[in-house]
Order: C-alpha cells, then structure tokens, then sequence
C-alpha cells in the first residue's frame, strides 16, 4: 500500500537471543514521557513487552515529526530477528490526514466557485509543500532514533 505519509521499515539480524534483546530493550526504556530532572539519562520512553516494543526516542520537549518505533522480536536456532517499524505518531499522523483533506475539499470547492484551474494549481503547491516538509522532518529524526535502536541492541 502507497503512503504518502512518511514510513520506513527495517529488519536486523542479531546473534543474541530474544530474551537478551528485550533486556537491553526493558533496561533503556521509561515510562515518563519527557526527561525529568533528577532521573537518570534513559534513551526511550514508551513500553516494551516480552517479544514486542512501542519506543520514540526522549527528548525534553515534543517533537511533532518524531519516528515512534514498534519493533517485534522473533526468535530463530540462532540469535533473533528485530522488526522495526517507523511511523508518525497517531495525532500527528492524524492532523496530516485532516489537512490533506481540508486542503483537497477546499481547492476543489474554490476552483469550481471560481471556473479557474489557479486555486487547485495552489491546493497542489500546498498539498505538496505540507508533506515534503513532514517528510524531511521526519528524516531528520529517524537518523538518530535509528542510531539509538542500533546502539542499544547492538
């Protein structure tokens, strides 16, 4: 399925077993959603289970275009298989969406009021600027979030 909303998707391959995974996983992990004061330097928040993990990586405000990773862990004869999933966050994901939408209906409704093809020639500039610009954003933040995951496991 084609999106337009920035994803990526990644596997690696590890010679330690599930359950060592999910430590180091469980070890760098917080509950707390922003870095607090007085506690110790933690890479994520988010929750991780047995054989699946939700992480973004912490920082001490929100970042709107921030990659929230759900991994899964298979275990094979001899090490394990990381599944790593980069998304938007959902409200993020969701105000997207809306704006794409309010965005198409309403250079539709202009360029029809009007009789002209300029409102939708800006509707598409529009439309086009807004997810470039969430896609570069995005790209921003998946190099370190990507280099915290492989530092972790690793």
């Amino acid at each position: 399925m084609i999106s337009l909303l920035p994803t990526e998707n990644e596997t690696i391959v590890l010679p330690w077993s599930g359950s060592d995974v999910y430590r180091r996983m469980q070890v760098s992990t917080s509950q707390k959603t922003f870095l607090q004061p007085n506690e110790a330097e933690l890479l994520f928040n988010g929750w991780v289970l047995p054989y699946r993990f939700r992480v973004s990586l912490r920082y001490r405000r929100p970042g709107y275009f921030q990659p929230l990773v759900t991994g899964k862990i298979e275990v094979s004869t001899t090490g394990c298989i990381l599944f790593l999933r980069y998304r938007l966050f959902p409200m993020t994901r969701t105000l997207m969406q809306l704006w794409s939408v309010l965005i198409v209906l309403g250079t539709a409704v202009t360029g029809y009021s009007y009789r002209s093809s300029m409102p939708l020639l800006a509707g598409l500039v529009l439309f086009a600027a807004m997810h470039l610009i969430a896609r570069s954003n995005f790209k921003l933040h998946l190099g370190p979030t990507r280099e915290a995951i492989h530092r972790v496991v690793a």
